[in-house]
């Protein structure tokens, strides 16, 4: 029945699945000062929302196998077919934590990014395939990143 959750000043890292099925949390104010998220954090929240187009890469902007840089194009050869070919991106922000974790800056770097041909598939989350992208924008925090 947990409705909103803020997460207190100094706080530094918010734990793996912590959040895990919080299916009534629609509200998450989290302070500057967190750092690092573990895997699963929001896994199952579906009401919590934060839209808009979020990719992450590891710390040196680099995922499967690309090594990308903010404002270049990006296409892949082929069809996009989730979890097989193209570049992937979620729809709502909670859910990058399903598939990373980490420190952001340092282990892992998230951005907003604009995307064409963008596959119909969908998967249990928001989780989405395109055949072309670009990062556009870094975000520094965890804080900018997820409060609503």
């Amino acid at each position: 029945s947990l409705k909103s959750v803020t997460i207190g000043n100094g706080v530094r890292s918010i734990g793996g699945g912590v959040f895990v099925n919080c299916r009534s949390l629609t509200s998450m104010t989290i302070p500057e000062s967190v750092m690092h998220i573990g895997g699963s954090a929001f896994h199952g929240c579906s009401l919590l929302k934060k839209n808009g187009r979020f990719k992450v890469t590891n710390g040196r902007m680099k995922c499967m196998g690309f090594q990308f840089e903010v404002g270049k194009y990006y296409e892949c050869d082929g069809e996009p077919k989730l979890c097989k070919n193209g570049f992937h991106f979620v729809e709502n922000a909670f859910d990058l934590f399903n598939y990373y974790s980490g420190t952001i800056g340092k282990d892992i770097r998230v951005f907003d990014v604009e995307c064409d041909g963008v596959s119909t598939e969908t998967d249990t989350d928001s989780k989405r395939v395109c055949k072309k992208i670009r990062l556009v924008r870094e975000y520094k925090s965890f804080a900018e990143l997820l409060n609503l």
